[in-house]
């Protein structure tokens, strides 16, 4: 696989950790405020179901807030999906690519949810990774993009797309091929590279991302790639 600029993929020490992510679950980890879960996430959502809402977005089942071990939960969800990233055909393999069609991908992923037990929504958002936005995302900029006022444009796509699920655990499986590109091997298992929260899957201790959800619903990321 080809490798980006290392000033794309963030420090080295992040890539050098990175590099030793896979897809199995048996390895837990112990989160810090510097992982992927944050105790702020559920209080995030809440506030974007609620901006969409008002946006007219029909979002699809609403979650309760779960107590304890939920069925259907984001890490029961994985080996389906795993199963079904390594089963298509993507013909994206390029870094950019992979940013570009993180909607779609997300998307056809969603659409397989009959497969696992449980509701997840697709959310749209930004992360952070070590404190600083990676797609600058803001309301406004959402806004134009669903209404398509900046296709055609050579403008970076400014947002990012991943699933909720009703334990309150995302579930993300482009972030990791594209912001640390150079840290997958060639030939690759899609597979083994998907991102969750859920501290029984097996993660680099120190990847430092924090989601931050704005938009959720299959309106809003169909209203993205129309």
């Amino acid at each position: 696989m080809a490798t980006a600029s290392s000033a794309e993929r963030g420090p080295a020490e992040h890539r050098r950790a990175l590099s030793v992510v896979a897809g199995s679950p048996t390895t837990k980890v112990v989160y810090d405020k510097g992982s992927v879960h944050h105790d702020g996430y559920t209080d995030l959502f809440r506030e974007a179901e609620e901006k969409s809402r008002r946006w007219g977005v029909q979002m699809g089942p609403a979650f309760a807030d779960p107590t304890g071990d939920v069925a259907g939960s984001a890490y029961d969800a994985l080996p389906t999906i795993g199963r079904a990233l390594d089963s298509r055909e993507f013909s994206v393999w390029d870094s950019l690519e992979i940013r570009l069609h993180c909607a779609e991908i997300h998307l056809s992923i969603f659409a397989n949810r009959h497969h696992w037990r449980g509701p997840c929504v697709l959310t749209i958002g930004d992360v952070e990774v070590d404190g600083q936005r990676e797609y600058g995302t803001a309301y406004p900029q959402l806004r134009q993009e669903m209404r398509g006022e900046r296709r055609g444009t050579s403008e970076t796509y400014p947002c990012h797309v991943w699933l909720t699920f009703a334990d309150m655990h995302v579930v993300d499986v482009t972030f990791f091929p594209y912001r640390y590109y150079d840290s997958v091997p060639n030939p690759w298992q899609w597979s083994r590279y998907v991102l969750c929260s859920d501290p029984r899957h097996t993660l680099a201790a120190d990847i430092p991302l924090r989601y931050v959800p704005m938009l959720v619903g299959l309106n809003a990321v169909e209203a993205l790639i129309a």
